[in-house]
């Protein structure tokens, strides 16, 4: 799976849609009921830690690896495995959300 398909997939779990004119949004969470949080690109998920991050916690997901591989698991699915740890933590919360 390329960094793109996870970070769309990534990006529907955590309620981000893919409107008609080719933008991402998100209804902002803080602030007035008419913010929205608006990309051409889905968030970068796979490769940067600002958004992957607080995943980690969200999920409860227990990371271990070594520089070229990291393995994730969430909620008991199977553990994923991935050559980055950013890679890895995406995986693991696509395959919990897999078939819900």
């Amino acid at each position: 799976m390329t960094d793109e398909e996870i970070n769309r997939k990534v990006a529907g779990i955590e309620g981000w849609r893919y409107r008609n004119d080719g933008q991402w949004w998100q209804r902002a969470t803080k602030g007035r009921a008419s913010d929205f949080y608006v990309s051409f690109l889905p968030p970068p998920y796979a490769t940067d830690w600002a958004w992957v991050g607080p995943l980690i916690l969200k999920y409860r997901i227990l990371l271990k690896g070594h520089e070229t591989w990291w393995y994730a698991d969430c909620f008991g699915a199977r553990e994923q495995e991935a050559d980055t740890p950013q890679r890895a933590i995406c995986l693991a919360v696509i395959a919990a959300h897999e078939g819900k």
